[in-house]
């Protein structure tokens, strides 16, 4: 799955969907990099406040060599965000956070 590394869960790949729909929406790609630890798990969905490169579409081919080789991503920071989580009338909904 695109911006992951890791075997996650299917309760979390249904929340990353939902994650990656959200960056989609600003023509981006979320790579993550680390959970926060706030969660929650509404029926087959489990969130989590994640940390990570929100990452234009135009780059993230450049991007995402770099960051599965972890190399250096210093001079990607300016695009580290958090996707934070809200819930909604029953639905999980994604807002990202720069800093």
């Amino acid at each position: 799955m695109q911006g992951l590394k890791t075997q996650e869960t299917l309760s979390f790949k249904n929340y990353w969907e939902i994650v990656q729909a959200k960056a989609s929406s600003s023509d981006s790609i979320f790579f993550l990099d680390a959970g926060d630890g706030r969660s929650i798990t509404i029926g087959n969905v489990e969130a989590e406040d994640v940390y990570g490169y929100l990452i234009p579409k135009a780059i993230s081919k450049k991007f995402e060599a770099l960051w599965i080789s972890e190399c250096d991503l210093e001079e990607y920071g300016k695009y580290y965000t958090l996707a934070k989580w809200t819930l909604h009338e029953g639905n999980i909904l994604v807002d990202f956070r720069s800093f």
